[in-house]
């Protein structure tokens, strides 16, 4: 069987030359079988179902990436906004030291209090990624 995707618009001005002004379902696959009688239109090559699920996973990758976005960039206004001497030292709010230094030191006082000698000593010591992983020299 052969398919065509018609624009709603179309059809619905198709239907208005008419002039019908009835609107029942009976009425409008009337319409539309003699809109597609009428204007032959060409038919759809429709996409198999592995396609759609891949344009449907593509859809939320762009998504949840669009999201990812979003959250970062409220991650860095609200650091920005909160703890402002922590960009001096962390160039991104979204690295594993970023999360290791406020597991050490959970206040902006506590913060500053340290040395960027203490800070410039913290290094990652090879373990699966987490805040233990880092560990001061």
């Amino acid at each position: 069987m052969r398919s065509a995707v018609l624009n709603p618009l179309r059809t619905a001005r198709f239907a208005e030359e008419e002039l019908r002004r009835t609107k029942t379902d009976a009425i409008d696959a009337l319409g539309i079988a003699r809109f597609a009688q009428q204007k032959r239109p060409r038919p759809a090559h429709l996409p198999d179902s592995v396609t759609e699920e891949l344009h449907e996973l593509e859809r939320l990758g762009e998504r949840l990436a669009k999201d990812f976005a979003d959250r970062l960039r409220q991650l860095h206004r609200a650091v920005d906004l909160g703890f402002p001497e922590f960009t001096r030292y962390v160039l991104t709010p979204e690295s594993q030291l970023a999360a290791t230094i406020p597991s050490r030191y959970p206040t902006a006082a506590s913060f500053r209090g340290v040395s960027v000698k203490k800070l410039a000593r913290i290094v990652y010591d090879g373990s699966p990624r987490s805040a233990r992983s880092w560990r001061a020299i």
